[in-house]
C-alpha cells in the first residue's frame, strides 16, 4: 500500500512539472549509444576532440575523437572554423589530422551509424593522437569499431601501385585472417614504395562502407600519414632473393602457417595480357600471375616471376608478381580434353574422374555455333559433348581472321581452361566443377577440322525471305500492271463508246434527214405541185365564170392547208430536246397533246412501275421512237384511241405504243424504196439501244409497238 501511494504521488509531481528538454549530448560514447530504432536525429550536442582522419574534401566530412568513441562530423557550408578569416564565399578550409577542435551541432541517423551534423566548429589547437586498440580483420568485418582507431599487424603485398579518389594511395595489408586495404595521403605514398614485403604495424581509423540498406559491406583503414607505419620485419633488398615455391603445392598442407611473403618459381609462359595478368605452366600445373610489367611474354617463354600468393581465392594466384625472363625452353603442348574430363562425377563427397586443368594450355573439339563481338575481343559458343561451351578472344581479331569460320564447321580450340567451382573462397560445402570456359590467345588459336555446309539454315531463311520479298514485289507489280490495263481498257471502252454513240448520233442524223426530206418530198412538195397546178388552172380560166375560180382556190387553199399540217408534224418530230426537265412518260403526254390538239384523237399514255430518269441515249432515241409510232398512226391507221406506255422494271424499259386504227399488212408495207422510212427508223433505234423491237398488226386490228431496252447496257 506505501509503495502505491509513492508512485502516486511521484506520478502527480512529474505532471505538474514542466516538460524537461532533450539533454544536451557531450561525448561520441553517448551519441552511440542512442537506440537506432527511434531515429536519434537533431537532438543539440557539443563535442571537443581530435581530428583523426580529415577527410579527403571539406564538404566529405571528417572524423573526431573525443577519448570515448570516434564519430563521423558531416559540415555544412555554415561550419567554418572560427580562425578562418576569409571571405564567406571562400571553400571551406581542410582540417588536419592532430587538430583539437569543438563541434557544435545536432545528432543525425547516418548511412552506417550515428553522426554529427555540424552547425558551428572552433578550432582550439592540436593535440595527441587517442591510443589505439589492437585488433584482428574478423573483428573489423563486425563493424564494432567504426569510426575507431586500430592497430594491424601484417605484411605489405601492395605499396601504393593503385589510388583511390585519385588524391589517396591504396595499400594492401595481408594477415592470415585476411587482406585489408589501407588508404593513404598520395604524398606521402612514394615514401612506402620501398615497403613492399615488409611486416609491419599500422594505426589508423577505421572506416565502413555499407549497402543502400544500411548493412555493413567492408572496411577500410585509412592512415593520416606514414609515421603511423611502424616496420617490424625490412623486406628483401631483392624480390628474387626469396625462397622458392612448388608450382604444384602453393597453398598444400603444412605444419606451419603459411608465409605472407613473396616466394618465386618457374614456368612456361601460355598466354599473356602485358600490363594485367599471365599464365604459367610447370608440367601438369597452370597459375595465374598478376603483374603489371607491360614487357611482351609471347607464348613459350620460360620466366622466373616472385609474388604474394593468394590464400583468398579457390585456386592459388600469384599477385604484385614481377618477372625475370630466362633461357627459352620447349613450348607446352595443349592437353586434349573432353566435358567429361573436366567435370568428373560428384560422388556427394568428392569429384572422381575429373582431370585437373585450371590455368592449364588444353584442346577441346566441338561444333561452332555461335559468335558474338564483346568490348574487347570476340565470343565463340561451341558445342562439345552435348553442352554448350564459351571460348573468349581477348586480342584483337580482324574480320578476314574470323571470315572462314561458318557455324556449324567442326573446330579444334585450343587456349587456357578456367574451370568453375559451386562455392566461392572460403567454401560452405565441398566444392564440385560446375563448368568451364577457354580464354583463347587469338584467332590462331582456332582450327577448323571440318568445314560447314556453306548452305545453312540461316542462310536457307534468308534465301527464302529474298524469295518471298521477290514474290511479293513481283506481285505487287503485276497487279500494278494490271489496274493500268484496266485503266487503259476502260478508257478505250469509254472511247470506242463514245465513237459508237458519235456514230449512232451521226447516223440517226442522217436518218433523221432522210426522213424529213421524204416527209418534205411526200408532204410539201406534192401540196405545192398541187397548189401551182390550181393556180396555173385559175389563169387559163381567168375568162370563165368566178364561181369555177372560187372552187379552184378553195382547192388550192385546202392543199396548203393540210401540207402545212404536215409542215408541223415534221417539225414536232425534229423537236427531242422536250425530256429537258421531264421523265419519259411526262415527255410523251406533252407530244401527244400536241399532236392530237383538235383531231378528236384520244391519247392515254400511262405504265407500270416508279419511273426513273434514264440516259439521255436511251430517253431520247426511245422519245423519237414514240413519236415516230404516233405520227405514223395519225397518218395512216385513222385512230380514235392512241396509247403510249412506259413500263419500268430493276433491269428493262419497255416502251409500248398501241392504236386503234386500221391496221396495215406487214408483210405487204411499204419501205425506203417506195418513199417511207418510219418502219426502217424504228428497226434502227432499235439496234442502236441494243433493244428488242416487236411489231404487231393486221388490217383492220390496230397496230401495237413494243421495244424493250436495257438502260445499264445501252
Amino acid at each position: 500500500m506505501r509503495c502505491s501511494r509513492r508512485i502516486l504521488c511521484c506520478l502527480l509531481i512529474a505532471s505538474s512539472c514542466p516538460a524537461a528538454e532533450p539533454a544536451l549530448i557531450t561525448s561520441g560514447l553517448a551519441l552511440h549509444r542512442l537506440p537506432r530504432t527511434q531515429a536519434p536525429t537533431g537532438i543539440p550536442l557539443r563535442i571537443t576532440g581530435v581530428v583523426t582522419d580529415p577527410g579527403i574534401s571539406p564538404e566529405s566530412g571528417f572524423i573526431l575523437d573525443d577519448g570515448t568513441r570516434g564519430v563521423f562530423v558531416l559540415r555544412n557550408s555554415a561550419s567554418r572554423p572560427s580562425g578562418d578569416t576569409g571571405p564567406p564565399d571562400d571553400p571551406v578550409v581542410l582540417l588536419q589530422a592532430g587538430m583539437k577542435v569543438e563541434v557544435i551541432g545536432v545528432t543525425g541517423a547516418g548511412h552506417f551509424a550515428p553522426e554529427i551534423e555540424a552547425d558551428s566548429l572552433r578550432i582550439l589547437g592540436t593535440a595527441p593522437m587517442p591510443p589505439a586498440k589492437r585488433v584482428r580483420i574478423p573483428a573489423l568485418l563486425t563493424g564494432t569499431y567504426d569510426c575507431q582507431r586500430v592497430t594491424l599487424r601484417g605484411v605489405l603485398q601492395d605499396a601504393g601501385g593503385r589510388y583511390w579518389f585519385d588524391n589517396r594511395a591504396r595499400l594492401v595489408l595481408a594477415t592470415l585472417e585476411g587482406r585489408c586495404e589501407i588508404i593513404l595521403s598520395q604524398t606521402e605514398a612514394p615514401k612506402i614504395g620501398a615497403l613492399l614485403d615488409a611486416e609491419v604495424e599500422i594505426s589508423g581509423v577505421c572506416c565502413t562502407f555499407c549497402t543502400p540498406r544500411g548493412e555493413l559491406a567492408g572496411i577500410r583503414v585509412h592512415l593520416s600519414g606514414t609515421e603511423e607505419i611502424k616496420v617490424i620485419l625490412p623486406p628483401p633488398p631483392d624480390p628474387f632473393g626469396v625462397p622458392e615455391a612448388d608450382i604444384t603445392a602453393l597453398r598444400s598442407f603444412s605444419v606451419s602457417p603459411p608465409s605472407l611473403h613473396r616466394r618465386q618459381f618457374r614456368g612456361t609462359v601460355t598466354y599473356s595480357a602485358p600490363g594485367e595478368f599471365f599464365y604459367v605452366q610447370n608440367g601438369t600445373r597452370g597459375v595465374r600471375v598478376y603483374c603489371r610489367q607491360t614487357t611482351p611474354l609471347p607464348p613459350g617463354t620460360r620466366v622466373l616471376v616472385s609474388g604474394f600468393i593468394e590464400l583468398q581465392q579457390p585456386f592459388a594466384e600469384i599477385s604484385q608478381a614481377v618477372f625475370r625472363v630466362e633461357p627459352s625452353a620447349a613450348p607446352i603442348a595443349p592437353l586434349a580434353i573432353t566435358r567429361a574430363e573436366v567435370l568428373g562425377h560428384f560422388s556427394g563427397y568428392q569429384t572422381d574422374g575429373a582431370v585437373d586443368v585450371d590455368g592449364r594450355l588444353v584442346s577441346l573439339n566441338g561444333r561452332l555455333l555461335q559468335m558474338e563481338p564483346m568490348e574487347r575481343g570476340t565470343r565463340l559458343f561451341v558445342e562439345s559433348g552435348g553442352a554448350v561451351t564459351t571460348a573468349e578472344i581477348t586480342a584483337p581479331a580482324s574480320a578476314s581472321q574470323l571470315a572462314d569460320l561458318r557455324l556449324g564447321s567442326g573446330v579444334r580450340l585450343t587456349g587456357i581452361c578456367l574451370t568453375e567451382l559451386s562455392s566461392a573462397w572460403p567454401a560452405q560445402d565441398i566444392p564440385r566443377i560446375t563448368g568451364f570456359h577457354l580464354l583463347l590467345r587469338g584467332a590462331e588459336d582456332i582450327e577448323v577440322t571440318s568445314l560447314a555446309s556453306w548452305w545453312t539454315t540461316e542462310r536457307l531463311w534468308k534465301a527464302l525471305a529474298g524469295l518471298f520479298a521477290v514474290f511479293m514485289l513481283a506481285l505487287a507489280w503485276a497487279l500494278y500492271l494490271r489496274r493500268r490495263v484496266d485503266q487503259e481498257r476502260y478508257a478505250l471502252a469509254e472511247e470506242e463508246r463514245a465513237g459508237e454513240a458519235a456514230s449512232a448520233e451521226f447516223a440517226a442524223t442522217m436518218r433523221e434527214r432522210e426522213r424529213l426530206a421524204a416527209d418534205l418530198h411526200d408532204t410539201l412538195e406534192q401540196a405545192l405541185t398541187g397548189v401551182a397546178f390550181q393556180l396555173e388552172t385559175m389563169h387559163r380560166l381567168r375568162d370563165h365564170p368566178a364561181e369555177l375560180s372560187r372552187r379552184h382556190l378553195f382547192l388550192a387553199r385546202q392543199i396548203l392547208s393540210g401540207s402545212r399540217e404536215d409542215v408541223r408534224r415534221s417539225v414536232w418530230n425534229l423537236r427531242a430536246n422536250v425530256l429537258e426537265g421531264r421523265l419519259l412518260r411526262e415527255a410523251l403526254a406533252y407530244i401527244a397533246s400536241g399532236l392530237g390538239e383538235g383531231s378528236g384523237i384520244t391519247f392515254a399514255t400511262g405504265g407500270t412501275g416508279e419511273e426513273r430518269e434514264l440516259p439521255d441515249l436511251v430517253a431520247g432515241n426511245l422519245l423519237m421512237l414514240a413519236k415516230e409510232c404516233v405520227t405514223n398512226a395519225l397518218k395512216h391507221s385513222s385512230p380514235t384511241l392512241i396509247s403510249p406506255d412506259v413500263d419500268y422494271e430493276p433491269e428493262l424499259v419497255t416502251l409500248t405504243v398501241s392504236d386503234d386504227g386500221c391496221g396495215f399488212d406487214l408483210e405487204h408495207a411499204k419501205g425506203p424504196l417506195e418513199g417511207h422510212f418510219g418502219l426502217q427508223g424504228m428497226r434502227e433505234r432499235s439496234v442502236r439501244l441494243s433493244g428488242d423491237l416487236e411489231i404487231n398488226s393486221s388490217p383492220g386490228g390496230g397496230t401495237k409497238v413494243i421495244i424493250r431496252v436495257n438502260p445499264k447496257i445501252s
